[in-house]
């Protein structure tokens, strides 16, 4: 049996694999899980948690959203002097259109050699924090059930992510549990019956 084809790798979804070929594959999945910035974790994890979108659908929303905005912790380029020097964004000022970001510049040794409040205009993206495919490794490596998306409760504590469920979805489940307790299954008649 460890040696057909049967096994799949529970993180990638790759299939047809023998049992060495799927632990390795796992193996190697939980490493590129490891690689996603950790500047990232909070933010991507906040959006994973309670989540009732399938996996594709969550990928793109995450991808999108470290797209369009910036966060605590990313390290890019801005405008400095007419050219462009890296920096790191230390706070995020304000909200809305008056978004504003206190940066610090990187010297040479990577150390923070001064600050400035920036406006999002003058910083520049270089590529995209992260891949599509290393955050779909990342939602599967980070959860322990997938509808809704639930973050493994260690990391939830360690990034201070809520462990409670949204009251909505509280309600919902509530909903759905007493529409099912207002039908039994009758022997009988093999019929659903209402009470």
């Amino acid at each position: 049996l460890y040696r057909k084809r049967v096994w799949t790798c529970k993180v990638s979804g790759k299939s047809n694999l023998t049992y060495e070929e799927a632990l390795v594959s796992e193996q190697r999945a939980a490493e590129k899980a490891q690689q996603l910035p950790r500047e990232l974790m909070s933010p991507v994890l906040q959006m994973i948690q309670y989540s009732t979108l399938n996996l594709t659908d969550l990928v793109n929303k995450i991808y999108g959203s470290l797209q369009e905005n910036l966060f605590e912790g990313l390290e890019l380029h801005a405008k400095r002097d007419g050219s462009e020097s890296a920096c790191k964004i230390l706070k995020v000022v304000g909200s809305g259109k008056t978004t504003s970001y206190e940066v610090g510049w990187i010297g040479q040794d990577n150390a923070i050699t001064s600050t400035s409040v920036l406006r999002a205009d003058d910083l520049i993206r270089k590529k995209a924090p992260c891949g599509r495919n290393m955050l779909k490794i990342f939602i599967r490596e980070s959860t322990s059930q997938n509808s809704p998306w639930i973050v493994h409760m260690d990391l939830a504590k360690k990034y201070g992510i809520p462990t409670e469920p949204p009251k909505d979805m509280i309600v919902t489940i509530f909903s759905c549990f007493l529409y099912s307790l207002s039908y039994y299954y009758d022997p009988n008649t093999s019929w659903l019956t209402e009470w």
